[in-house]
């Protein structure tokens, strides 16, 4: 895959993408929410909210995981890429830990670290058959987490739009 394929699936590129999946993430937790609230009081309901929460809980931190890992490898190849543009080296290490960067590599790895959680979580299920207690909780925080991202996301586009706008009419200025 090119730069610029890949260019489509990063935030900070291209915040429409990440406020539809944002969205329907946040929107799936919010019924998610309630249909364990709800398997609360129904003994019967229970183990298929349970399944519901750990599929969910690991397809999304895998998700998670994409958004930051390609947003964080989006900045890293910007930062080799204007680096080379300005005749100068520089280390993978130091471009991958710039202070544009590091950010993006601290949400990747908490990302990882929670994915991985979610496939032991997935594992003890669904190999071992362990009966786990629902996790409200863990729930609600998503929910919270997309929330953020899906704000994060519109303030990104507007930004975009906004500079757009701005070189469309400093353009036509010219003209």
């Amino acid at each position: 895959m090119s730069d610029e394929s890949l260019q489509n699936w990063v935030p900070s590129q291209s915040p429409e993408t990440w406020i539809v999946i944002n969205t329907v993430c946040f929107i799936y937790s919010l019924l998610l929410s309630f249909y364990i609230v709800q398997a609360l009081g129904d003994l019967g309901e229970r183990p298929s909210a349970q399944a519901s929460y750990i599929i969910w809980n690991f397809g999304t931190t895998l998700v998670w995981c994409f958004e930051a890992g390609i947003e964080s490898w989006w900045n890293y190849r910007m930062i080799v890429v204007q680096r080379q543009n300005d005749s100068q080296k520089i280390s993978w290490w130091r471009a991958a830990t710039s202070s544009g960067n590091i950010a993006n590599l601290i949400e990747l790895l908490v990302a990882v670290y929670f994915s991985i959680g979610s496939a032991v979580l997935l594992w003890k299920w669904a190999i071992t058959g362990e009966n786990l207690n629902e996790r409200l909780l863990d729930v609600v925080t998503n929910l919270v987490f997309y929330f953020y991202a899906m704000v994060r996301d519109f303030v990104r586009l507007h930004s975009i739009l906004r500079d757009d706008r701005l070189k469309n009419e400093m353009y036509t200025q010219i003209e």
